[in-house]
């Protein structure tokens, strides 16, 4: 689907010493709890019933609109 050329993609897999992993304080339920904090809490979360997600994409010039609505949606948003 994507493409890049094939020095991007060598420049890219060279992976040098200096690179070092960096070990996080938080957890990763801390991680999902912070995310839907920010989206308003959990119990608003699971009261959404509805979801509309509209997209645009353009793919060899052409602008393809997609709308995708879901009525009747349970608490599964933010289920853990």
């Amino acid at each position: 689907m994507f493409t890049t050329t094939a020095n991007a993609q060598n420049a890219t897999s060279v992976v040098t010493s200096a690179t070092a992993s960096v070990k996080s304080k938080l957890s990763p339920q801390q991680v999902i709890d912070s995310y839907l904090n920010a989206l308003g809490g959990k119990n608003k979360l699971e009261a959404v019933k509805t979801t509309i997600t509209e997209n645009t994409m353009s793919l060899q010039g052409m602008e393809i609109a997609m709308n995708t609505k879901k009525w009747g949606i349970n608490s599964n948003l933010c289920s853990r």
